[in-house]
């Protein structure tokens, strides 16, 4: 495509009103003093009520605000692409994805150079399904917060697994209703994971077979943070620190469960 303005925008809205899909990615011209606006984007939103897809890919005016205003207006929205737009922050994100968890598709890719980053924590009315397919459709994804997902358990954890193979962090602390078989899979699941929150979880409730723990050893884990659980024992730490026994960081801090003779071995 070549240049984009804001009279194209309006052109487009005043001669296809009932458009569905939309693409206007990587347009050719990158004199951003031709850049349209948010004003005449969120008029565009406005004035396509009908639209079900749509790429807006390396147009370098899209920011946070852009797409929280098509996701607001666009009540059929399934699905959006913004690769290499920028001014897309991780607040962006977690805001779109609260404003329309019933998207099917969300890629985003090299928002603010911060590489594949999504943090859900302290968002709200977000779903499994959707970061499900959001995660299937960005499988590039480095770090991983979702600090307090009250929707969590251990089998969605290891379905999420399928789609992580590049996840260096993750953070889901608070999951109350995550156990050592969530922890399990994403050591199991996660190749190149290096740091592993789950602080606040139910960790030391489910013990995971000794035969299976003992198949998987994983040594790019270096940090793992199983502070604040309760039902934490021993023995289910000793037998992480073998499947992780190239650990440098390891946070059993308000564990009432560990005793001295268990931290000596460390």
């Amino acid at each position: 495509m070549g240049s984009l303005r804001n009279s194209d925008l309006i052109l487009i809205a005043q001669c296809f009103p009932f458009l569905e899909h939309l693409d206007l990615s990587f347009p050719k011209d990158t004199d951003n003093s031709t850049f349209p606006s948010d004003v005449s984007v969120k008029a565009l939103s406005l004035a396509l009520p009908m639209l079900h897809s749509v790429d807006l890919s390396r147009n370098f005016f899209i920011n946070d605000a852009s797409i929280l205003n098509l996701c607001k207006n666009y009540n059929f929205l399934e699905q959006v692409t913004i690769f290499e737009c920028h001014f897309i922050t991780q607040h962006g994100i977690a805001s779109t994805i609260k404003e329309r968890p019933c998207l099917r598709s969300f890629r985003v890719s090299n928002f603010r150079h911060q590489g594949e980053t999504l943090v859900l924590q302290g968002c709200c009315n977000y779903s499994y399904v959707g970061v499900l397919c959001l995660l299937s459709t960005c499988q590039s994804l480095e770090h991983l917060d979702l600090q307090n997902a009250e929707f969590l358990c251990d089998q969605r954890v290891e379905e999420l697994c399928e789609y992580l193979g590049n996840l260096v962090s993750v953070n889901v602390g608070g999951c109350r209703m995550l156990t050592d078989l969530a922890l399990f899979a994403l050591v199991r699941g996660c190749p190149l994971l290096n740091e592993i929150r789950m602080g606040g979880t139910d960790v030391g409730k489910r013990r995971v077979d000794e035969d299976l723990m003992n198949s998987v050893v994983n040594c790019q884990v270096k940090s793992l943070y199983l502070g604040n659980n309760s039902l934490l024992r021993g023995e289910s730490v000793e037998m992480f620190a073998s499947v992780c026994p190239s650990l440098e960081v390891l946070d059993l801090s308000s564990c009432c469960g560990i005793y001295l003779k268990v931290l000596m071995k460390f």
